[in-house]
């Protein structure tokens, strides 16, 4: 195996590019945290290690994109996956801040079909961002936006980081799954606000409690809204 070289790290834990027999890998690290005690830190990281593969292994049952978990590590709270090659969505929208509106229609339709389909098997995804989300770029068909800068359909939609994952059907947990994707296009991205429309729009006509969870999330958008007035 190649030495592990650092990509990111955030809260949850870090994320290293590897080999696994010769084969390219991203291996997920989760870490104590020391100001936690030290029995409780140990059962909470095990906890959370097991929930965050067998979400990954859920979702991917399902249809969702999800990079394939190729070895566990539970004594170093490791999780090894294949490494897909593509863009963020962030990385996306901020290579091409207007995107062609079939480009922009396609990516919303096959975000928007993830999200419904872990929300039909009571997964909620926790940090729905444009950094969790990778684009799969077909390079077979180019659709110029200049002579320089060419930009490619679409092709899958990934969906990465399950560490904040869990299980529950209630419409309200699967409103904030959204409010939070909503609130990560609107900071990130000035301008992508029909990004987020177009979203919603095909989740409600796809997902089976759709309008139920459309309303939800107008409420959550309101609590939301009284929080940043009043602090």
């Amino acid at each position: 195996m190649a030495e592990p070289q650092l990509v990111a790290q955030g809260a949850e834990g870090r994320i290293f590019s590897s080999t696994l027999l010769a084969q390219p890998v991203i291996i997920k690290e989760r870490f104590c945290k020391k100001y936690r005690h030290p029995v409780l830190d140990a059962k909470l990281t095990e906890k959370r290690f097991f929930q965050e593969a067998r979400n990954m292994l859920r979702a991917r049952k399902q249809g969702v994109p999800v990079p394939a978990v190729l070895f566990l590590d539970p004594t170093e709270h490791k999780i090894y996956m294949e490494r897909i090659e593509g863009l963020t969505v962030k990385a996306l929208l901020q290579r091409y801040p207007a995107l062609p509106p079939a480009i922009e229609e396609d990516l919303a339709g096959k975000i928007a079909a993830n999200v419904a389909k872990m929300h039909a098997v009571k997964l909620i995804h926790g940090d729905l961002t444009t950094s969790n989300m990778l684009v799969k770029q077909d390079s077979s068909l180019p659709l110029s936006m200049s002579s320089a800068d060419p930009i490619y359909p679409i092709g899958k939609v990934y969906i990465l980081d399950f560490g904040l994952s869990f299980q529950s059907g209630l419409p309200e947990d699967k409103a904030v799954d959204l409010y939070v994707l909503e609130r990560a296009i609107i900071s990130m991205h000035p301008g992508a606000e029909r990004l987020f429309e177009l979203i919603i729009a095909a989740y409600q006509r796809e997902a089976e409690q759709g309008k139920e969870v459309g309303f939800k999330l107008n409420q959550v958008r309101m609590r939301g809204r009284k929080r940043l007035a009043f602090g």
